[in-house]
């Protein structure tokens, strides 16, 4: 009987282990890992050598993976952002809080996501102004007013 009880401490680890990864990760890394733990552990109450268990654990988990990945895949497409902070360079975005370098304060919403950010020039950016991001700097993205480019067009007026 205290194999049998190792053998459900060491799955029930496996499980919190995975369990764990999976929540500090941003997409779907561990979940299946954590559910084929379940079946190994289940697989003890069957009384089954450990070579067994090990088997029910990477079958489980790899036919887990197998059939749900591409759910997974196709649900999650699109959530996530750049993957770098440099992805937001050259992309516009509006002032959310007054952006004042003197005051350090001021926020510029970019898709989605939220940024600490400063005007280029220092000069002050007011709520609802668009702006381009210029660089990023640490955790703040640098902006400067967007411009909107005006051409003229002359046509010529033949007499």
């Amino acid at each position: 009987m205290t194999d049998l009880t190792g053998y459900l401490v060491f799955w029930v680890i496996a499980f919190l282990i995975f369990s764990i990864i999976e929540a500090i990760t941003v997409r779907l890394n561990a979940i299946w890992f954590a559910a084929g733990s379940l079946a190994a552990f289940i697989s003890v109450l069957l009384e089954v050598p450990f070579w067994m268990q090990l088997l029910f654990f990477l079958l489980s988990s790899l036919l887990l993976l197998f059939i749900t990945r591409p759910l997974q895949k196709r649900l999650s497409a699109g959530r996530y952002h750049a993957a770098s902070v440099t992805d937001v360079i050259g992309r516009t975005g509006t002032v959310t809080e007054q952006i004042n370098n003197d005051s350090a304060k001021g926020r510029v919403k970019i898709g989605e996501l939220d940024w600490l950010a400063r005007s280029t020039d220092g000069s002050l950016l007011k709520t609802g102004e668009k702006v381009v991001v210029q660089s990023v700097d640490r955790i703040a993205v640098i902006v400067a007013k967007e411009t909107k480019i005006i051409q003229k067009f002359h046509v010529p007026i033949l007499l």
